[in-house]
Order: C-alpha cells, then structure tokens, then sequence
C-alpha cells in the first residue's frame, strides 16, 4: 500500500508535473447549510461594505455566482475568499 505522498509523486510523473513547482493554494472555506453571499461575506472580508464584499466573493468564484438557479451554495462547493 503507498501512502498519499509516494502516490502524488508517482501521479505527477505520470502526467509530468513535478509536486515541487506547485503553487501556494488560495484560502477558501466550505459553506456551511444556511451560508448564503451575505452570510460568507460578512463572516470573511469583515473591513468591506457587505455589497462591496459580496461582489469581491463573486468575481473570485464565477463558477457558483453563474450557476443555474442564482448562485445558490452547496456544502460541498468551495468559495474562494482571496484571488
């Protein structure tokens, strides 16, 4: 059984990234069941105006602000808090 570090080194020369070079990961948090824009928003850029925070979280994560049904969040969705 290879362990989770032997197992990406050996994935990253099958598609021939080096784990190396990889970038630093930008902070997100998962949405908890009642989260909503507003709710993130507050809770994570505190120092801006709510509808100027709000924005800032959608222009980071166009893939749930464009999705089908207005932008609606699922626990399992990651929200990006930093670009």
């Amino acid at each position: 059984m290879t362990c989770g570090r032997e197992k990406a080194e050996r994935d990253s020369r099958i598609v021939g990234v080096s784990t190396s070079k990889l970038s630093p990961a930008r902070r997100f948090v998962r949405p908890a069941p009642a989260d909503t824009w507003e709710t993130i928003a507050a809770r994570e850029l505190p120092d801006q105006p709510l509808a100027d925070a709000q924005a800032t979280l959608r222009a980071w994560n166009p893939h749930l602000a464009l999705r089908r049904g207005g932008g609606f969040m699922l626990v399992s969705d990651i929200v990006f808090t930093e670009a």
